[in-house]
């Protein structure tokens, strides 16, 4: 895992059009709060502009909203995510609506955001276990 960089949403297109394959809260006494959001997504460094697993790990969980009106089997991220630091914390806005230069208080106004003291990324090559993705390659391969 490294920390999130520009670099790195630069190569995955801010996470646009991704889909969220698994969330997962790990909400524990300060300082040991995670969350954990897998997304499928494009990679723009491979020249057959493949797919991956991307995990964004929040370590350090300060304050979260995840809201999904629907019940569905899949989120896409439309439009990307913004990044916003603020009072030593980093906040992730998965419903930026494309709006990349956010202010705190319209990431707070959104459906789903993360502000943690740290963000890490890794790339993993096969689905993750318990994602939809990883379901569906058993079927298909049934």
């Amino acid at each position: 895992m490294k920390d999130i960089s520009d670099e790195f949403l630069r190569r995955f297109d801010y996470f646009n059009d991704a889909v969220i394959e698994k969330i997962t809260i790990d909400y524990t006494a300060d300082p040991g709060s995670r969350i954990t959001v897998i997304v499928n997504c494009e990679d723009g460094d491979d020249p057959g502009h493949g797919w991956k697993y991307c995990v964004v790990d929040f370590q350090g969980v300060a304050e979260f909203k995840i809201e999904q009106a629907l019940k569905t089997t899949h989120s896409v991220i439309s439009f990307g995510i913004a990044v916003v630091h603020q009072a030593g914390l980093i906040y992730l806005d998965f419903a930026c609506a494309g709006l990349h230069e956010r202010t705190i208080d319209e990431v707070r106004s959104g459906d789903f955001y993360v502000g943690a003291r740290k963000v890490s990324v890794s790339v993993l090559q096969d689905a993750p276990e318990g994602s939809n993705s990883r379901q569906m390659q058993q079927w298909v391969r049934a």
